[in-house]
Parts: C-alpha cells; sequence; structure tokens
C-alpha cells in the first residue's frame, strides 16, 4: 500500500488507514523496529505480559528462560551458592 508522509511538527508521520488499525486490533501505540531498509510496525503489546508465568516455570524447570540473555560465566563461575 502506497502512502503519503505528512509532516508532523518537526517531525513526518504517515497516515494508517482505520481499517488496517482494526485488523490489527491496534488501538493507541505500536514497535517500530528496523530491519535492513525496512521499517517494522507492530502491534505494542502489553509490557512484561507473560513474566510472571516465565518465573513460575523457572523454578519447576531449573531453567532460566526469562533471563538467559542476561546470563555470562560471572553468574556461573564466580558465585559460590
Amino acid at each position: 500500500m502506497l502512502t503519503q508522509i505528512k509532516r508532523i511538527g518537526n517531525s513526518k508521520g504517515i497516515i494508517i488507514p482505520a481499517k488496517l488499525l482494526k485488523q490489527f486490533g491496534i488501538k493507541d501505540q505500536v514497535y517500530l523496529d528496523v530491519e535492513g531498509e525496512s521499517i517494522i510496525i507492530s502491534k505494542a503489546g502489553i509490557p512484561r505480559n507473560n513474566w510472571v508465568k516465565a518465573f513460575e516455570t523457572v523454578g519447576i524447570n531449573n531453567q532460566d528462560t526469562v533471563l538467559a540473555d542476561f546470563i555470562n560465566e560471572f553468574d556461573t563461575d564466580d558465585w559460590t551458592w
């Protein structure tokens, strides 16, 4: 779909047709991401929506899926538990 870029104050923006917003359930906020030379507009979810469930499973499975990206050698080698 081709659309025009409009001036909004010192910025610029686009108009997203109401039909598309309704189709994807978008109301007030979206996420903008850049992939290569593309801008990706995604529906904004509820922040930390699945955290409680994920934290509950950490103790059950003894596997940290919530903070896995933040674990480093210091966490496993330098701490004495």
